[in-house]
């Protein structure tokens, strides 16, 4: 929408990991695992610590996903 218009990095949430690792925990939380773990690889590519993602309880049953599993691979090498 036009509230994210402009050129400022900080208009850009799809680049800014606390906010891909929200939407990863809310998504997660509500039982949506599909959608918090398309989140996963952008959020680690804009800067997510890979440590946090793997130790939030709230992200227990998402860590079993394959989509989880496979997203965070290129990550732990």
């Amino acid at each position: 929408g036009k509230a994210l218009a402009g050129n400022s990095s900080n208009a850009q949430p799809a680049n800014d990991p606390e906010i891909l690792g929200g939407a990863i925990v809310v998504y997660a939380v509500i039982g949506d695992n599909e959608r918090a773990a398309s989140y996963v690889a952008p959020a680690l590519k804009a800067g997510q610590s890979l440590y946090d993602l793997e130790n939030d309880p709230d992200l227990k049953e998402l860590r079993q996903e394959p989509a989880y599993q496979q997203a965070v691979r290129p990550f732990k090498q």
